[in-house]
């Protein structure tokens, strides 16, 4: 018998070793993650506008407010009275405008964010007690001409029935990135840049 190198010896270990964690990997069971679904029932009849406009410039203004990321949640022709459309979000007040509170709420979010994102809306969730809207930031095409050092501003109007919203709280959160789980029936995108 030839004697083994200490490489072949080395080799061997190691092959034998891979096979043997390999076992513990979990072969044949569930692929199921870890993480726990997105809570809420998904809402899945809504209507969507989203509005960009270069810059850190508001595109409505709520009363005693001065940041420039806001949000709010409409669900009375009274309510259009409490906000302030600038010149630039025009299209964000005929959206609202063309609502019929009668069977439909709408919820605005505005953020600033690096002029090389985007926002979007990834998901719209109902809980019990609020109507929560994943909003994301994704990175623009590459062939989109935009600087890292500046920023832009964006807001999305979500269309809602009625019965998916009351008058609870209004809740977002923001992430990188942007994969849409439950599509909007229609999506109307204006981009002033």
């Amino acid at each position: 018998m030839v004697p083994w190198s200490r490489r072949t010896l080395l080799r061997a270990t190691a092959g034998v070793g891979s096979v043997a964690l390999a076992g513990c990997s979990g072969f044949g069971q569930s692929t199921e993650t870890d993480e726990p679904p997105p809570p809420g029932d998904p809402v899945r009849n809504y209507e969507q506008r989203v509005v960009h406009v270069p810059g850190e410039q508001p595109l409505f203004r709520l009363p005693d407010a001065d940041r420039s990321d806001q949000q709010v949640l409409l669900t009375a022709p009274s309510d259009r009275d409490d906000i302030r459309f600038t010149d630039r979000g025009e299209r964000l007040s005929a959206f609202v405008d063309a609502t019929s509170f009668d069977d439909s709420s709408v919820a605005l979010f505005q953020r600033t964010f690096p002029e090389c994102r985007r926002l979007g809306v990834q998901t719209v969730r109902r809980r019990p007690d609020e109507l929560r809207a994943e909003l994301c930031i994704p990175r623009r095409p590459a062939d989109v001409a935009c600087r890292t050092d500046r920023r832009r501003s964006g807001a999305v109007a979500l269309r809602v029935r009625t019965t998916d919203v009351s008058d609870d709280e209004l809740a977002a959160t923001v992430g990188s990135q942007c994969r849409p789980q439950l599509g909007p029936l229609r999506t109307t995108t204006g981009d002033t840049t």
